[in-house]
Order: C-alpha cells, then structure tokens, then sequence
C-alpha cells in the first residue's frame, strides 16, 4: 500500500486563483499508468490545494472565525471538489479507474487534528481496483466548529488505517534543506536528529495558508511514530516511480521509527 502526495505547486499555478496546470496532471496520471500493474488496488493519490486550498480562504476570509460568513463556508468544499474533479477527469482520460472523495464527507478533526475517519468506502473502491483521490478540506471540528485540514496531513489517516508501505510526497524542491541558506538535502531524518530539523525548516515561498514544508516535515514525524517511512522530493522530474519504490530514493527519507526505541 502506497500514499502519493502530489504538491500543489507542482499542479496548479499557486499565486494564482483556481488555475490548474493540466499538462503536469496528465504527466502524473502517465507515470502512474504506466506502473498501474503493480499499483492497483494498492494506491490512495492525494492532491496538493495550491491555488484552490490556499487561494479560496484567503478570497473568503475563511481564516478569521469573526470575519467569515456561515454562507460562505462552503466554499472551500466547493471549489476543492472542482479541484478533485479536474484531476480525476484528466487521470480518467489516461485510462485511470479513478474515485474521488471529499475530505470532509469522511473526516472529522479536533483543535485542527483528525479525531475521526470513516475508510470503508476507501477501502472498497481499492477492492474494486479503483484509484481513490482525495484532498485538503474545510473539516468540521470539535473545538473550532471548522478548521482547513490541510493534504499536508492527509496521509496521516491513512496509515492508521492501511498498512501502508511508504508516503510519498512530490514538492516543488528536492528534499529537506538543512537550511535555506546552503540548500543543501539532507538525506535522512530520524528519531535522533528531527528535532533540529524542525527549526531550521521554513514556510512556503508561495501563497500559502497551512504552514509549508514546516507542516510537511511535522505531518510526516507523525506517520514515522507510526512505522512507517515517508518520502519528499522534487517531483518535477521523473522521480515518481522511483520514490514509490526505489530502495534509494530521490530526496529525503523520513525514516520510521524502531519499534521499541524511545524518543
């Protein structure tokens, strides 16, 4: 079982408003078809927001509880279902036997953490073949009433659910940087060195509303406390096949913790 998270950055124009870059889905969908023998029933795909899940809250006000209208809310479930449709349309027109599901139709979440998922419809149409697609959202909260749920940490849910064997997330650079002075990649990051990483990992350059590789890196020591291990590199090259299954994959590698070691 594999988690591929493709970037916004790379599939949308992310200083924009809504603008999808059709040409690098269909590049995507490609590679992906082309390993589809080994990937059927095996492949949850989740998308990056980029100028749908960071550009409608900012046009919204969806951020400030005091300022956002209760009939503007679901917007951002709107324009991220559009989002979701534009890729499955194009993942199917590769020859993809693509699903998708909204986020918030099976997640609830609690101080902006998930405290709820309900997986059975995933998990069917993964024993039905199916490719499910899926995203960030507007989640319903305990706490907050709603909070954005970002895709950043989408892949959380599904390894308490999956045995998943790796997380792959596709960005715009190609690794973790030690700093972003030097930008040099560090290749691995573990239970003993996470947490110097963390402070020296940054936002995002671009328009962006869920905290950038900072929330990225946070999201995947999570799933490593999980055993399981995650994967980012640049996916504007052809590194996705290798990142889904290479043993020496592109990027970083946030290894997964030892069972039995203590953090």
């Amino acid at each position: 079982m594999y988690i591929l998270k493709i970037g916004g950055s790379l599939i949308t124009d992310k200083n924009a408003y809504c603008v999808p870059r059709k040409e690098e889905i269909k590049r995507f969908a490609k590679m992906i078809k082309s390993r589809w023998f080994d990937l059927q029933g095996k492949l949850v795909v989740v998308i990056g927001g980029g100028s749908y899940g960071n550009g409608v809250p900012l046009r919204y006000n969806l951020l400030d509880s005091e300022k956002r209208k209760k009939e503007d809310l679901l917007m951002m479930t709107v324009k991220m279902f559009e989002w979701i449709n534009e890729v499955a349309m194009i993942f199917r027109n590769e020859g993809l036997p693509v699903y998708p599901f909204q986020t918030s139709s099976y997640c609830t979440t609690n101080e902006g953490n998930y405290d709820f998922c309900f997986m059975n419809p995933i998990k069917m149409s993964l024993q039905l073949g199916l490719l499910p697609i899926t995203s960030g959202d507007f989640t319903f909260d305990k706490k907050k009433n709603f909070t954005i749920y970002s895709s950043d940490n989408v892949p959380e849910l599904f390894v308490d659910h999956f045995d998943v064997q790796r997380v792959v997330i596709l960005t715009d650079v190609p690794g973790i940087f030690e700093s972003d002075k030097t930008k040099k990649i560090i290749k691995r990051v573990n239970q003993y060195n996470y947490k110097k990483i963390i402070e020296n990992t940054g936002s995002s350059n671009k328009q962006d509303v869920t905290g950038g590789m900072n929330n990225k890196l946070k999201a995947l020591i999570r799933v490593a406390q999980k055993n399981t291990n995650s994967i980012v590199c640049d996916g504007s090259k052809h590194n996705l096949i290798k990142a889904l299954f290479s043993e020496n994959p592109p990027g970083t590698i946030i290894e997964a913790w030892k069972k039995g070691d203590l953090l």
